[in-house]
């Protein structure tokens, strides 16, 4: 969706059951994180959002970018280090893996 659409609002049809639903019954959450309560520590980030369909991908909105890249602190505990302002620029070299390729100035 672009950023200025509109929030979907009633009822729309679906196609595959053939009625009529509320859209937003239930609510969905884009992102949810959970702690291990005993035992072993461990922290669990994850999302719906993150497609990578050529237009309008959701890696093309810099808060989602940001969202991850602060999610990836949070899960090992960083999360006091976390910038106020992280770089989250796309990385666009074409073949990162490539050997002697190298990401950066």
């Amino acid at each position: 969706m672009p950023s200025d659409d509109a929030p979907v609002v009633g009822e729309q049809m679906n196609g595959k059951w053939k009625k009529t639903v509320n859209v937003n019954d239930p609510m969905m959450p884009v992102a949810w994180t959970w702690q291990r309560p005993v035992g072993a520590k461990g922290r669990v980030f994850t999302s719906t959002i993150g497609g990578a369909k050529a237009s309008g991908s959701d890696f093309a909105n810099e808060a989602m970018r940001r969202m991850l890249v602060n999610a990836c602190y949070w899960t090992l505990g960083l999360e006091n280090a976390i910038p106020p302002k992280a770089d989250v620029t796309p990385v666009t070299v074409p073949h990162p893996f490539k050997r002697g390729v190298r990401v950066g100035p």
